[in-house]
């Protein structure tokens, strides 16, 4: 029987508000709470196989805790190359350094120095020196095996957990169980497993079981690949213009609510926002520079994602990650309008009046034009005097003629418009002026 998404997440237990991903589930002795509260993840592609290293932050009250990581279905996995161990948390760390969204505000006159970097959650703390962990197959588990190791470890197995077994066993895939017993102090749990997966098959990540310990509405979500090729998910997975996102101060910005809203409109949040795709930079890190050497890694990509649960409960269950023919180089650094950016008005060439001249006499007026109409996007012509309101210009033979258009003021650049011709517009404003006072 499978259960609705609602109520999931009903059996999982009120959990923390906010945004939550962990790749994998949480269970734990009956009458102690487990849960996911963020995750972060690599695959590396070798030729002939795959490591998933992730990284989880958990919160419970619960003295020990398993935490069941989906990969593709190996039978007899001890004897097939399936391997789980501890990974530097430190290699991961550079990685988001590296590809997190980089920020700044610009205005028409150069950069603010407002300025944000946007890592995926808060600091990370060490994971486990050791890793404690079982392997059991689809088989296996279909036999019973998995119900009964977590039930010996004295688990509780809700309902969620078991509709989560059972939907990844019907995918194909099998369980690691990571035993976090004690469940690690002032420590963020991270592992690698590594398993076979043939040249001709795309990674298939499996998600659905998440909902098993969230009690969010969304599911945030971040994946890095090492491969061959920049990779993109078998969701529509795209490059974001950053369109909505404004700084709220100088080293703040709305990034993380409009992507949200950004992906809310992309056929439910059933797409990926690629942040970064590029040729594989040199790492700092020993263990990512082996990596890359091991599986003649060649593009870096990140790859980010805010799931609804609906979507995670319906047909968003697995996430296939595929190589991209199109190839494009996707940078971390974005430019976006500053908070306190002011558009002068272009310069225009004369059209509507100035601000009204006299009725007659040489000294007050020229030829001036007749009164501009407070346009806002209109051009404030040489000479004249921007207003909302201009009035007819006079006669006479010593007048400066000009537009009246309306002033621009905004939080966009205005097309067209530089500082140097905003500066000759206004010495020529001053040079009419000079001209009347003869």
């Amino acid at each position: 029987m499978k259960f609705k998404p609602f109520a999931l997440t009903l059996a999982a237990g009120s959990l923390a508000a906010g945004q939550a991903f962990a790749f994998g589930m949480l269970v734990a002795p009956a009458g102690n709470e487990a849960k996911t509260q963020l995750s972060r993840t690599l695959m590396v592609r070798y030729p002939d196989r795959v490591k998933l290293i992730t990284q989880i932050k958990i919160g419970t009250n619960a003295a020990k805790v398993g935490w069941l990581v989906p990969i593709t279905n190996v039978e007899l996995p001890a004897d097939n190359g399936v391997r789980v161990t501890a990974f530097d948390k430190a290699a991961l760390d550079e990685l988001d350094a590296l590809t997190a969204p980089h920020i700044t505000g610009v205005c028409p006159a150069g950069p603010t120095g407002e300025e944000q970097t946007v890592p995926f959650g808060d600091a990370w703390r060490a994971g486990q020196p050791m890793v404690n962990a079982r392997l059991i197959s689809a088989g296996e588990t279909v036999n019973g095996d998995l119900v009964n190791y977590l039930q010996g470890r004295d688990y509780e197995i809700t309902p969620a957990v078991q509709d989560a077994i059972d939907t990844m066993v019907d995918q194909n895939f099998m369980f690691a169980i990571v035993n976090l017993d004690p469940v690690p102090a002032n420590a963020d749990p991270i592992v690698a497993i590594e398993f076979p997966l043939g040249p001709a098959t795309d990674p298939k990540l499996g998600l659905y079981p998440v909902l098993a310990s969230l009690g969010t509405e969304r599911a945030d979500m971040l994946f890095w690949t090492l491969n061959t090729a920049q990779m993109k998910g078998n969701l529509p997975s795209k490059p974001w213009d950053l369109a909505g996102v404004q700084f709220v101060s100088d080293s703040e910005t709305t990034y993380g609510s409009s992507i949200e809203r950004y992906l809310d409109s992309q056929s439910q949040t059933q797409a990926l926002v690629l942040e970064y795709a590029q040729a594989v930079p040199a790492f700092q890190s020993a263990e990512l520079g082996g990596l890359v050497t091991e599986a003649a890694s060649t593009h870096l990509t990140r790859l980010r994602a805010s799931f609804q649960t609906a979507a995670l409960g319906t047909n968003v269950k697995t996430l296939t990650l595929r190589k991209d023919a199109a190839n494009e180089p996707v940078s971390r650094d974005h430019e976006i309008d500053g908070r306190d950016c002011v558009a002068m008005p272009d310069a225009g060439t004369g059209g509507a009046g100035g601000s009204g001249g006299g009725e007659g006499g040489e000294a007050t007026g020229g030829t001036g034009g007749a009164g501009g109409g407070g346009n806002v996007d209109g051009d404030a012509g040489i000479g004249g005097v921007s207003g909302d309101d201009a009035g007819a210009g006079g006669t006479g033979a010593s007048s400066g003629g000009g537009g009246g258009g309306g002033c621009q003021v905004g939080l966009g650049r205005t097309p067209g418009f530089s500082l140097l011709s905003g500066l000759f517009a206004v010495l020529l404003t001053s040079l009419g002026l000079r001209r009347r006072r003869l």
